[in-house]
């Protein structure tokens, strides 16, 4: 049996009995469903849940691939690195109640990452995996502006404003105008930021000059984080 084939585990497994009665359970919680159609209900429940469940078993299966053939790692040892272990068991549970594509692709360049041999200790894997868990996408398109407020822009074509003096605001509005628009959202999403510790907060209608505005807020913290979630170049 080659390394390939024994990365393809059988579709059936306990987490699709948990989500058919789950699905099952659901339904009976629907008023004044009978029969046939709260059959239907919990059907189409499961169906979804399962296809979110292959499709994370599916990304899981593809990092451990690159693993073995971007950086030579043989799964036997990958299935003795309990770091690697923990982060899987950790990052299918957030998988599995996420549909959120963006997260998904976190948790997975995390997995890689992990596996790969990271700088980050197991106690900030888990801090950091629960970090995407409780974080938007957002947060995190948020952060990559705080960090490098010109390459965020130049990264979407937006040219740098010429602007001698002003307030963050003025940045964020030219490269998240619906985010900016909604105020509220927009200070609860940096105050998180600040007070998980990933970036500065100067207050976005704080007056600096225009070199000012060019500034990075992201923490070391913060990168490290960004870096562990993000997609490690081929070696």
């Amino acid at each position: 049996m080659t390394q390939s084939s024994r990365l393809d585990p059988p579709r059936e497994s306990a987490q699709h009995a948990v989500a058919a009665n789950a699905a099952e359970a659901a339904a009976s919680l629907i008023p004044v469903v009978g029969g046939p159609l709260s059959v239907v209900v919990a059907t189409l429940f499961g169906y979804s849940y399962q296809k979110r469940l292959e499709g994370w078993r599916d990304e899981v299966v593809a990092q451990i691939r690159r693993l073995h053939e971007e950086r030579g790692i043989a799964i036997e040892d990958l299935a003795s690195n309990p770091d690697f272990l923990d982060a899987v068991a950790t990052a299918t549970r957030i998988a599995e109640v996420t549909s959120s594509s963006e997260k998904r692709s976190y948790l997975a360049n995390a997995l890689f990452n992990v596996g790969a041999g990271t700088r980050v200790g197991p106690d900030k894997q888990a801090i950091y995996l629960r970090y995407v868990e409780e974080l938007t996408p957002s947060h995190m398109t948020m952060l990559g502006l705080l960090d490098d407020p010109p390459k965020f822009l130049d990264d979407r074509g937006i040219p740098w404003p010429n602007i001698g003096m002003g307030g963050l605001g003025s940045i964020v509005e030219l490269g998240l105008p619906e985010l900016y628009a909604d105020k509220p959202l927009l200070e609860t999403i940096i105050d998180d930021l600040q007070r998980y510790g990933l970036a500065q907060n100067p207050g976005l209608n704080t007056i600096m000059t225009g070199e000012g505005l060019k500034a990075g807020r992201g923490t070391a913290k913060g990168r490290e984080f960004v870096e562990f979630i993000s997609s490690s170049p081929a070696s």
